[in-house]
């Protein structure tokens, strides 16, 4: 996992996965949850409330405000 910052309006910080090859993720594979969690070095909580991602859900749905991109390419969501 990468933390890493970018020069784009309203985006200062992004998460990059990187899934081994043989993962079982590939196109057309079943969905499923990646446990995943940032969290600051100072132990604090995020305020997460003005986040283009954040969704107050506690239920497991598909959030298109959190953008996909395979390969460099946007497969999924909307871009902030």
């Amino acid at each position: 996992m990468t933390l890493g910052e970018v020069s784009m309006p309203f985006v200062d910080t992004y998460v990059e996965v990187r899934l081994p090859a043989g993962t079982g993720l590939g196109a057309g594979a079943d969905s499923r949850e990646i446990p995943l969690a940032v969290e600051p070095t100072t132990g604090a909580l995020y305020d997460q409330a003005n986040d283009q991602s954040f969704a107050d859900n506690p239920d497991f749905v598909a959030n298109p405000n959190v953008a996909l991109y395979r390969s460099g390419v946007l497969i999924w969501g909307d871009e902030p």
